[in-house]
């Protein structure tokens, strides 16, 4: 039964771990109980339908903070909508995933997406699809250059010996961002210098709580599920003392140094997921999901959103730093 269903027409049609795995959890239904109208590529079992649509929208930022004048911050956000479609037999769905302020572009759609059903508008996009059984990304997109960097930052390092060092850290949250997070991590790692002594490290922190990180060479500050700040702002204050290294130790921060980031050369990485909140108006338009058969009852249909970080960099303004110097091309005449 599993070989007849996987490969209907001579050749591998699941081949999607997770998809498989399901598959073999829940096993298949007697032949006489398929339904005609499953399409090769989306194999069917016997299970108790939970009536459900889930969509969520996640968008990814990508963002550099100089914090001079003399170069630009860069902020760069993609994002995806991710579905979990649950209902009875195989329906067709269709969805209306809006954008109200037209920021969305690049759109790329699932291979279940009916194509030529599409219909781009400036207020969203109109998409028809049967879905596969398991959760699966229908969409991604990018989103133009006019969002904003959710979180603000300013970092300040400057060396009182080659041993020793002294940083200051700022972060604030931008207006109208959720102010829920389900992680929120700065990083801050050291090259060059050794082992972080951990007994002469001073720290004064707004709030959260600072640690060595396991690679005894860097700082990790949680900051906890919210900025408990009524400004939205958080601060650490911290001097940092580092000694020498020898043997296995010495070796393992000998492969994972910068050569870039010497002497004041330094940056704070964040990591974090921010829930209920996306730099874009991309969402799924609860009011225009429809299911085609329609279910015996009236499926729940429920929509989130959520931000994550990706490479979130925050470099020294005290110091240099990494950036791209645009080519100017002088004009020839012949």
């Amino acid at each position: 039964m599993l070989v007849s269903s996987a490969l209907p027409f001579g050749r591998p049609e699941v081949t999607d771990s997770t998809m498989v795995r399901m598959i073999v959890k829940k096993g298949y239904p007697p032949m006489n109980t398929v339904v005609n109208r499953v399409p090769g590529w989306r194999p069917t079992w016997s299970i108790q339908s939970k009536n459900e649509l889930a969509f969520c929208v996640e968008e990814r930022v990508d963002a550099v903070q100089y914090g001079t004048d003399k170069l630009k911050d860069m902020v760069v956000v993609n994002g995806a909508v991710n579905a979990s479609i649950d209902v009875e037999n195989v329906p067709e769905v269709s969805v209306f995933i809006s954008c109200d302020d037209g920021s969305v572009s690049n759109i790329t759609l699932h291979s279940c997406t009916q194509r030529g059903t599409e219909i781009l508008g400036s207020s969203g996009l109109s998409v028809r699809f049967i879905p596969p059984p398991c959760p699966f990304m229908l969409g991604t997109y990018s989103v133009e250059a006019k969002t904003m960097l959710p979180i603000r930052g300013f970092l300040q390092m400057t060396e009182e010996s080659d041993k020793r060092v002294k940083l200051l850290l700022q972060l604030k949250l931008q207006d109208g961002v959720s102010n829920s997070f389900e992680q929120f991590d700065a990083v801050l790692p050291f090259f060059n210098r050794g082992v972080i002594s951990s007994a002469h490290t001073h720290t004064s922190v707004s709030q959260g709580e600072v640690v060595v990180g396991p690679d005894r060479a860097s700082l990790i500050w949680s900051l906890g599920p919210k900025i408990t700040n009524a400004r939205m702002e958080a601060m650490l204050s911290c001097t940092v003392s580092f000694e020498a290294t020898y043997g296995a130790v010495a070796a393992a921060l000998e492969r994972d140094k910068d050569p870039y980031c010497t002497g004041t050369t330094s940056y704070a990485m964040l990591r974090f997921k921010i829930n209920n909140w996306s730099p874009s108006s991309c969402h799924v338009d609860q009011r225009k999901v429809s299911v085609n058969p329609a279910p015996k009852s009236r499926p729940t249909i429920t929509f989130s959103r959520s931000c994550v970080s990706g490479d979130y960099k925050i470099w020294n303004c005290k110091s240099k730093a990494r950036h791209c110097v645009p080519i100017e091309f002088e004009p020839s005449f012949s």
